[in-house]
């Protein structure tokens, strides 16, 4: 009690500022314990009520807190001091009536008090029921959007329906009616949904003889930042499988519809708003749209979903020029490269770092970077590009200890320059061994699209992808169709495939190229340099090495000559052999035409593939240079020639001669004949 004495010591001192709240409305049966409180507001202070006074619907005033001398009406009770809550027991229909709650609240450490009241309508019915609402106790809903609720049943004598808004105030639906609540049915409203106006609604229908049926209705106003949808963006590995989801929650969506880039839509979902995709194709990339409904919305709302497809280790290319330079860049979808490398149109080959280079070519690209999945650059600027820059580019990056990644880029002249050069298209002649696998490669300076062959029998071979392929299609086996290599295996050599094959190469948005190419079988991987050797004066070199791309290792030599011996190098001193890794070479210094001249096989051991042994042998002729009918007659000739010459050289010798006989005897006979001198 001295506390208390204290504190309205203080209290009387301090200055006051007054506070006061719009009347809650509140209704009970006769017999219903009354609430009030707690004082709308005192939420705010951390400070201590010092006060609490109920004013009664007939102006009287009661202090509650701290207790008075002499005690309080026992009917009422503070339930909660520090909200000044108050009940009221036993209350009857003279209770009907506006009351007043007052709570000092003193601020600490200051000389000042704030007075909070709250004032309250309670309405006393007979009996106050609840009833239940249609069409539902609750509603999701966004702002500018309406609900109507309602009693669904009649009621005799109905006086007055009253609407109390979250915070307690009444609006009698009949008589003052807003722009944005409406009567609806017999008791019920229509609301325009504002973002204030989420809370618990009561419905109210007041009967003539006195009761009360009630409603709870719960509004749930959403954000309307949940109707901005951002765009989503998936990259879905090609061949596997994959989920298309939109990041909407179940709880926001009801359901949705999906269109793919196509304008196919598939089935609504309910629940949640994805597609599963078995296997993830270049068919599914594009633009899809997610349609959701949302509770609370009647239009659907429209979501894009950006799904990007992509090999397991995707290459994307481009060519720019910016102030005279050129660039060309190559991005690998990795976070990780051995190499980066440039091969020039003249087969220079150039090796990028990142943020190296020089006056003529320097490193372009921004290395490895987190974008839509980590990526990374493989770029070179050209500066001042020359002659030798124009042309097929080729960009390689290597991203595992196995694995090059590459494609051509065409660096071509400025506009005003000459017309812009032709493909360049080349293709390799193939020695096979019967019965065993040979690859066939053409190639050209372009981005292929796709490659295919005619053989000499006129068969047309696909060229697929893949570990197996079915015949008559052969196995891809290049290096990539983007560095416009077009490699085939053919499984097993046969005789059909002797002869000129033809390869056609599709441009990537371009047209067909081709190129002819010889294939010619042997029986074995051995395979003689000359089928025929003509005997020198000087050193005769005889030469036999493996078929080209067979990939064989000579691991020892001998030879046989057409007598079916061997040779004894150190015969006479006239052999000499050569045995390499990539060839068998003998030489025959001094010729015996009689041993010499004839067939001779060369015979070699290999180590193949994977360690594998072979032996082969190949043939060649050893002639000497014969004189024919044609020498014969340039000798004739010759000689003919000679002899006329001869001839002709001797009847003029002879000619002069006498000519100068006859000069000197003519001479003799003047000088005779000349008249003497007269005295």
């Amino acid at each position: 009690m001295k506390r208390y004495a204290l504190a309205f010591l203080c209290l009387a001192a301090l200055t006051a500022t007054a506070i006061s709240s719009k009347a809650v409305t509140r209704y009970y049966a006769i017999g219903e314990q009354i609430e009030l409180g707690p004082v709308s507001g005192f939420e705010q202070y951390n400070d201590e009520v010092y006060k609490c006074e109920l004013v009664t619907n007939n102006g009287t005033k009661f202090t509650l807190y701290p207790t008075p001398k002499g005690g309080f009406d026992r009917r009422f009770d503070v339930y909660d001091y520090s909200g000044c809550k108050i009940y009221i027991r036993q209350p009857s229909k003279t209770d009907q009536g506006t009351w007043q709650v007052i709570a000092t609240i003193q601020k600490r450490n200051k000389k000042t008090a704030d007075i909070v009241t709250g004032d309250y309508d309670v309405q006393i019915r007979e009996s106050y029921k609840e009833r239940a609402l249609s069409p539902a106790r609750q509603a999701y809903v966004y702002p500018d959007q309406q609900v109507s609720v309602y009693f669904n049943e009649k009621f005799d004598e109905l006086t007055s329906c009253i609407l109390l808004n979250p915070s307690r105030e009444k609006l009698e639906l009949k008589s003052t009616e807003s722009a944005n609540i409406k009567l609806a049915n017999e008791c019920g409203f229509k609301m325009n949904v504002k973002e204030v106006y989420g809370g618990e609604w009561t419905l109210i229908a007041d009967l003539k003889n006195g009761s009360a049926y009630h409603g709870e209705f719960r509004l749930v106003v959403k954000n309307k930042k949940d109707l901005q949808v951002n765009e989503t963006v998936h990259h879905f590995k090609r061949g596997e499988e994959a989920f298309i989801d939109g990041g909407r929650r179940v709880d926001q969506a009801k359901m949705c519809i999906l269109e793919d880039p196509h304008g196919v839509r598939y089935p609504i979902n309910t629940g949640s708003c994805s597609l599963h995709i078995p296997i993830v194709t270049e068919h599914h990339e594009g633009i899809w749209k997610a349609y959701y409904g949302l509770e609370g919305m009647e239009y659907l709302v429209e979501q894009k979903i950006t799904v990007n497809t992509y090999d397991d280790i995707s290459l994307y290319s481009n060519v720019t020029r910016s102030n005279g330079d050129i660039n060309l860049l190559c991005q690998v979808r990795t976070s990780l490269i051995k190499f980066c490398s440039f091969v020039r149109p003249d087969g220079e080959i150039l090796h990028m770092s990142f943020a190296v280079g020089n006056e003529k070519y320097s490193y372009y690209g921004n290395g490895v970077h987190n974008r839509d999945n980590y990526m990374t650059d493989c770029g070179i600027t050209i500066h001042k590009p020359t002659s030798a820059d124009y042309g097929s580019w080729k960009c390689l990056v290597r991203i595992s200890f196995s694995e090059t990644l590459g494609t051509i880029l065409k660096v071509t002249k400025p506009a005003r320059s000459s017309a812009e050069a032709k493909s360049v298209v080349k293709a390799n002649d193939v020695y096979a061994k019967s019965g065993a696998s040979y690859d066939v490669k053409c190639s050209a300076d372009e981005v292929l699209s796709y490659c295919w062959l005619r053989s000499p029998n006129g068969t047309v071979h696909n060229v697929k992808m893949g570990k197996v392929v079915q015949q008559p299609a052969l196995q891809y086996v290049g290096n990539g169709l983007e560095l416009g290599d077009c490699t085939a295996r053919v499984q097993d050599a046969t005789k059909s495939d002797a002869g000129k094959w033809t390869c056609h190469m599709g441009v990537a948005n371009g047209p067909e190229l081709e190129v002819d190419f010889k294939v010619t079988l042997k029986e074995s991987y051995l395979m003689a340099a000359r089928d025929v050797v003509y005997l020198e004066k000087s050193d005769t070199d005889l030469i036999c090495r493996p078929l080209p791309e067979s990939n064989m290792i000579i691991e020892a030599c001998r030879w046989v000559n057409p007598q079916g011996h061997g040779i004894n190098v150190y015969r006479q001193g006239r052999y000499f052999t050569e045995s390499a890794s990539t060839h068998c070479r003998l030489t025959i210094r001094v010729v015996d035409f009689e041993e010499d001249v004839g067939e001779w096989s060369c015979h070699a051991s290999f180590s193949g593939k994977e360690g594998s042994q072979e032996e082969g042998s190949a043939s060649m002729i050893v002639s000497y240079r014969s004189v024919g009918i044609g020498s014969f007659l340039s000798i004739g000739l010759f000689v003919s020639l000679l002899v006329f010459t001869l001839v002709g050289l001797f009847i003029l010798f002879v000619y002069k001669r006498r000519l100068a006989a006859r000069r000197s005897d003519e001479k003799i006979i003047l000088q005779g004949e000349k008249p003497p001198k007269y005295p």
